[in-house]
């Protein structure tokens, strides 16, 4: 998937204008070195998959792009990166889109068994 910026930037003497961000190459393999690599930093969350560090992580392995050159993009775009990342982790998939925080959370609210956030009637 192909990620257009809102500002073109500077990386190794070339203007970037778009990153390719070939979610679907994401293998267990990369995601347990990100997991062993936050680990290491001292980062624990409840899921690794939420985590914006995390799907930085991730996304620096995909692209080959340092971290620290992702996080030194503009806002917007760092969340577009990132977003596509959390996508394709909840999901399995890639978004047809560029999503928004709030669509990654309601796609993680979608994975949850019905009994985490629903009561049943006999209950109430």
């Amino acid at each position: 998937m192909i990620i257009q910026l809102s500002k073109r930037f500077q990386y190794e003497d070339r203007d970037i204008t778009e990153i390719d961000l070939p979610v679907t190459n994401i293998s267990p393999r990369m995601t347990m070195a990100a997991d062993r690599e936050m680990v290491k930093r001292g980062i624990v969350v409840p899921m690794n998959s939420l985590d914006k560090t995390y799907s930085t992580i991730v996304a620096s392995k995909l692209t080959k792009i340092p971290e620290d050159v992702l996080t030194a993009l503009p806002y917007e775009d760092w969340l577009a990166i990132t977003g596509a990342v959390q996508y394709f982790l909840l999901n399995g998939r890639a978004p047809a889109t560029t999503l928004s925080d709030s669509e990654i959370l309601e796609a993680e609210f979608q994975l949850l068994p019905e009994s985490t956030y629903s009561r049943n009637s006999s209950e109430e």
